[in-house]
C-alpha cells in the first residue's frame, strides 16, 4: 500500500488550556519524576513506546496530568515534550509534569541530580514552546497491524506546534484525500471501505 499524507496544525503558545501565561510567560506547576533515576520514561499513552529513549527525545520527556495530556490531544506539545499521561494524584494540582528520571535530574546544578531526585517533587515554572527536533521535522511510525483495510501511523517529531489537528491520506499518485481519525495520542488511522 503506497500512501501520501496531508497534515495541518496550529500553534498558540500564548494560551495553554485557556489560561494566559504569568509573569515572564511562565506558569507554576508541580514537577515529579518516575521510573529509574537515570531512565528514559515512557511514551506509552501517546503511542511513542520506547522511542523516547532515542534521539531526538533522548529521555528528556514528561508525562502530563489531565490539564496537559488533554485525553491525548497534548501528545507532542513541547514544554519540552509531553509523551505520556500522569494519572491519579497528578490531578490534585492544576498542572503537574511527571518527568523521566533523566529529565528531572537534568534540572539540577551539575553533580546534584541525585540530590534533586531525592526531594521527590519540586515546584517548577513552565511555558509552552515551539518544538524543534533538529534535522528531523516529522516522522511516521507505521503500525505493525496495518493491513489492506486498515492503516495506522504514529506521527512523531512534528516541528512547530508539536501536534496535528487534521490528517488526510490518499493512495500514491491519486488526489482524492480522505480523513484519518486520531485514535489515541499521536496515532492516526484510516479504515478502507471495501
Amino acid at each position: 500500500m503506497s500512501s501520501i499524507l496531508s497534515l495541518s496544525s496550529s500553534l498558540n503558545t500564548n494560551n495553554v488550556t485557556g489560561k494566559t501565561h504569568g509573569k515572564g510567560g511562565f506558569l507554576p506547576a508541580l514537577g515529579t519524576w518516575y521510573g529509574d533515576p537515570r531512565g528514559a520514561g515512557s511514551g506509552g499513552a501517546c503511542g511513542l513506546g520506547d522511542d523516547v529513549q532515542y534521539p531526538p527525545f533522548s529521555s528528556m520527556i514528561s508525562a502530563g496530568n489531565a490539564n496537559i495530556f488533554l485525553h491525548g490531544k497534548g501528545c507532542g506539545d513541547c514544554y519540552q515534550t509531553i509523551t505520556d499521561e500522569c494519572p491519579g494524584a497528578c490531578n490534585n494540582v492544576p498542572y503537574h509534569f511527571d518527568l523521566s528520571g533523566t529529565a528531572f535530574g537534568a534540572m539540577a546544578n551539575p553533580g546534584k541530580a541525585d540530590d534533586l531526585r531525592n526531594l521527590g517533587q519540586v515546584d517548577i515554572q513552565y511555558r509552552r514552546v515551539e518544538c524543534s527536533y533538529g534535522k528531523t521535522s516529522i516522522a511516521f511510525k507505521i503500525s505493525e497491524k496495518t493491513n489492506p483495510n486498515w492503516f495506522a501511523t504514529s506521527i512523531e517529531f512534528v516541528d512547530g506546534d508539536g501536534k496535528l489537528s487534521y490528517v488526510e491520506i490518499a493512495q500514491a499518485h491519486l488526489t482524492n484525500f480522505v480523513p484519518m481519525q486520531n485514535t489515541w495520542g499521536a496515532v492516526w488511522a484510516h479504515v478502507s471501505k471495501t
